[in-house]
């Protein structure tokens, strides 16, 4: 009889990551029509094909673990010590203005359906904001 082996996938996806923004209303005629917010959708895209091309087998029903580190590019306003600590590929823990729930949620949303079938699996994250010469999210999943 063969073991299951339990999931454990990782993969980039290349450039700055983007954060889950609110659905948009706009009105045609007397139809009010809900969309999402272009930046968000393309991130989402890219998430989900990424995933895909990572994980080519069923979503997982087992409660899963995830890591998500989102690096965007360094502002250039950075000391010339950070500046070179970026240059020579390490990466530093940085306040972006952006949410880190709202970024989390942009990535489970988009992968849902293909690594795990309920985003509401995962019951440990880890997720951090960094600055590094190159953006991108480093996502990881591990089946518990």
């Amino acid at each position: 009889m063969t073991a299951i082996k339990p999931l454990n996938i990782s993969f980039e996806v290349p450039g700055v990551p983007v954060a889950m923004q609110r659905n948009r209303h706009a009105r045609a005629g007397d139809k009010l029509i809900n969309y999402q917010p272009e930046k968000t959708g393309n991130f989402r895209a890219l998430c989900g094909f990424c995933a895909s091309n990572a994980y080519k087998g069923t979503p997982s029903e087992n409660l899963i673990n995830c890591s998500i580190n989102f690096i965007f590019p360094a502002p250039k306003s950075l000391k010339k010590s950070q500046r070179e600590l970026i240059e020579n590929d390490k990466c530093l823990p940085w306040r972006v203005n952006k949410d880190i729930d709202n970024l989390i949620k942009s990535v489970l949303d988009s992968v849902q359906g293909i690594i795990m079938r309920n985003d509401n699996q995962v019951v440990e994250i880890y997720a951090c904001k960094l600055i590094g010469k190159t953006p991108k999210t480093v996502i990881q999943f591990t089946e518990l």
